[in-house]
């Protein structure tokens, strides 16, 4: 009885040890969410409403082109893409969680959901 304890022990063991190393590996959203903000990105103002949520506005000086950063996750912004920055322009080209669109004074803009803090 003892060895066959000890058998189904060390059958447990050998297969925990041999099981596949099942970490996240970092997908295209999450290396986007942590990139984005680099030094060609400036904070232009801050706390402001965008479709009824709380957001931060930053305007890339390269490109000019105006995103805005989501303080808090309200129910009046709906995230339907993802975003990804490629080659100095921030992107949301199709179903995700971390970007939606809207349209302020008449331009075309991105909303991208604040990352969870660490």
């Amino acid at each position: 009885m003892k060895k066959l304890f000890l058998v189904i022990l060390a059958g447990g063991l050998i297969f925990t040890a041999c099981k596949k190393d099942e970490k996240e590996t970092p997908s295209q959203t999450n290396l986007s969410q942590s990139s984005w903000k680099t030094s060609d990105w400036v904070l232009t103002k801050t706390n402001v409403k965008i479709n009824g949520t709380a957001s931060d506005e930053y305007t890339n000086k390269q490109t000019s082109q105006v995103v805005y950063e989501a303080l808090e996750d309200t129910k009046e912004v709906v995230y339907t893409r993802y975003y990804e920055y490629v080659e100095g322009v921030l992107k949301c080209p199709k179903g995700g969680t971390t970007c939606a669109e809207a349209i302020i004074d008449g331009q075309a803009v991105y909303i991208l959901k604040r990352p969870p803090i660490q």
